[in-house]
């Protein structure tokens, strides 16, 4: 009779111990490792990025990159639910290593996850390829993405969920910034920047989201660049607002199409006396957007607006509470020329001609 209760006794442990949900673990990873699997500390962490997260597999398990500078040249896949972090960006690069005009992924992620800490990186002093992507999702659950720099490659997140995108640095010289499509798109307190000899080219799309929200933002381009990058481009997504950003020497600032929202409270500089042409808010389809309280400082028209040929009538447009310097002698360009007047966009009176002056 014992023998039979220890059995059954036996049986339940083994049961419960399947079933056991498991404990969530970290797999560092660090140029002084001794590359020992499992990775468990840092005494034995693994020394490249993708065979610690080949076994980071559960949801709440971490991969952890200690200070050091790593080459990649295969996809590092993070999966469902994993933390992908490192000690900081001024600590941790990655490169796509040996990889010179091979496009590829660096980082994919499964949705789920918080990445932070990394440095992302296109080799310094190889030829871009623009196909290179620092880090993509096509995801179903919310990816956090912040305090990470990403230097000439682009962000690529898309899926049926929620993307927040704050407080990173990204050098989008030869390539797109930041490209996002989801339920839900936050970017908010990002530094975009374009150095020379780069071209530029657009530091954040917004393509087919219900939601977009750009906040608080900084863009500069330098004046020596070879091309006068593009800032934001909405293109057919619900809403999106723009707001608080600080955006310099952009070539259009702002390009909307096909969704109603606002912009509102951005300030927008342009610098370069070798590239004179300049557009705040190029606006070039059928769409209710309200246009104040922004800043344009030489800029050569605060809008460039009208439908483009074949998508349709342009629908209401509000500019109001603005200020711009130098004054125009109008506000805005059509696109295309001969559009009937009585679509031009509604200029509040409240709009002023006078060169802004800045409070600490």
């Amino acid at each position: 009779m014992r023998r039979i209760q220890w059995r059954w006794l036996s049986l339940a442990w083994a049961a419960l111990v399947v079933v056991s949900p498991c404990r969530a673990a970290t797999y560092h990873v660090s140029p002084n490792g001794s590359n020992t699997p499992p990775y468990n500390s840092y005494a034995t962490a693994a020394q490249k990025v993708a065979d610690a997260a080949n076994l980071a597999l559960n949801p709440g398990d971490t991969v952890l990159v200690h200070a050091g500078s790593y080459s990649s040249t295969d996809t590092i896949r993070i999966a469902l639910g994993v933390t992908f972090a490192g000690v900081g960006r001024d600590s941790v690069t990655i490169d796509w290593g040996d990889n010179e005009f091979r496009p590829g992924r660096m980082c994919s992620l499964a949705g789920g996850n918080e990445v932070y800490g990394i440095t992302l990186r296109y080799p310094l002093g190889t030829s871009f390829n623009s196909s290179v992507t620092a880090i993509h999702a096509f995801a179903g659950q919310q990816v956090w993405l912040h305090d990470c720099r990403v230097v000439e490659a682009h962000t690529d997140l898309d899926g049926d969920t929620k993307f927040v995108i704050e407080g990173n640095e990204f050098d989008y010289g030869f390539s797109i910034g930041v490209f996002v499509g989801g339920r839900n798109c936050q970017v908010r307190g990002n530094l975009f920047i374009v150095s020379p000899p780069s071209h530029g080219y657009i530091a954040i799309w917004a393509w087919l989201a219900d939601t977009v929200i750009i906040e608080s933002n900084r863009f500069f381009a330098c004046p020596s660049t070879n091309d006068n990058p593009f800032g934001i481009e909405i293109r057919d997504c619900d809403t999106a607002v723009i707001r608080n950003n600080s955006l310099v020497n952009s070539y259009y600032a702002i390009l909307w199409h096909e969704t109603d929202g606002l912009i509102e409270n951005n300030t927008m500089i342009h610098t370069d006396p070798d590239w004179p042409y300049s557009i705040a808010v190029f606006q070039g389809a059928a769409d209710n957007l309200t246009i104040r309280n922004n800043v344009f400082v030489d800029m050569a028209r605060p809008i460039l607006w009208g439908p483009q040929a074949g998508v349709g009538t342009a629908a209401l447009t509000t500019f109001v509470h603005n200020t711009f310097w130098p004054p125009r002698d109008t506000l805005y360009a059509m696109y295309p020329a001969g559009t009937d007047p009585s679509r031009f966009p509604l200029v509040d009176s409240g709009n002023v001609f006078a060169f802004p002056m800045f409070a600490d």
